[in-house]
């Protein structure tokens, strides 16, 4: 799997307190760290939802979808050949099941 180019980038200094300035319009957004083999820290946008605000329901199916995630590890895929395998079921079917 191979680096994603960057759609823009900056240099930003850490300051003696350890935080890093993004610029107001990352004011109150959450991020996820990750850091990579090389050294690298990359920031991902995510959304936190209060565990108050979770039903039965939704748990469960969050449950359920991350099992399904560690069982299977995500995989670079060919949007051609996804594309190409929807045409396929169109033509067969007469409609996409």
């Amino acid at each position: 799997m191979g680096m994603k180019a960057a759609a823009a980038a900056a240099i930003k200094r850490v300051g003696m307190s350890g935080q890093i300035s993004l610029g107001k319009q990352h004011a109150g957004q959450y991020f996820r760290e990750e850091w990579q083999e090389d050294g690298s820290i990359v920031l991902v946008p995510v959304v936190v939802v209060p565990k108050s605000h979770w039903s039965v329901r939704d748990q469960a199916k969050i449950k359920r979808a991350l099992a399904w995630a560690a069982e299977h590890p995500a995989e670079e895929s060919d949007p051609d050949e996804i594309a190409a395998r929807g045409v396929k079921a169109r033509v067969k079917g007469g409609r996409v099941r």
